[in-house]
């Protein structure tokens, strides 16, 4: 069996193409791991039941490992003990609903099943800031990608309010005429 001059050429742009496409893993040193507890609280200004999540630092390509059995409260103005419950490993809820109130302090307090203590500094939530507006703007980036940014004006009067915190909830779908997804 001969191969014509066709045949030839597109294997050798199959081989070429498989060649182009492999993978080389590389070995990634990570450093020195350091096993420590990972916090993550966020008190807000809304009535609820406030949720704060433990769990440990982890190695690269590992999952986090949550915190179970420890005590945790919030303690307000330095005497009102807000007591929270393990709910899930590693995810503990107030067992009451609570807002953090404008100049009121707010300190946190973990105490693992080993017996180490965690405690935040007592920290006070400022007043709150109205938004002047919002709005989308077309942008390009510093990569050259076009896209769009959400922009947010406020004034504080105090200058006490330095960081901010929004959250927004996707309320439309864009669907394309005609979709077609082959």
């Amino acid at each position: 069996m001969q191969l014509s001059q066709k045949n030839i050429t597109i294997l050798l742009s199959f081989g070429l193409t498989l060649n182009l496409s492999c993978v080389e893993p590389i070995e990634v040193d990570t450093g020195e791991f350091l096993e420590a507890m990972v916090i993550d609280a966020t008190i807000t200004d809304e009535m609820g039941r406030q949720t704060i999540y433990l769990s440990t630092t982890y190695k690269f390509k590992e999952e986090p490992t949550p915190v179970s059995g420890a005590a945790v409260k919030v303690i307000e103005d330095g005497s009102r003990e807000i007591i929270f419950t393990e709910k899930a490993p590693g995810e503990y809820q107030s067992q009451q609903e609570f807002a953090a109130q404008p100049g009121a302090s707010y300190l946190l307090r973990i105490t693992d099943q080993g017996g180490s203590s965690y405690s935040s500094q007592s920290v006070s939530l400022p007043q709150a800031v109205a938004l002047d507006s919002v709005y989308a703007d077309r942008i390009t980036s510093d990569l050259g990608e076009d896209g769009i940014a959400i922009f947010v004006d406020s004034f504080d009067a105090t200058g006490l309010s330095k960081n901010f915190r929004y959250e927004y909830k996707e309320t439309y779908k864009v669907i394309a005429p005609e979709w077609n997804d082959f």
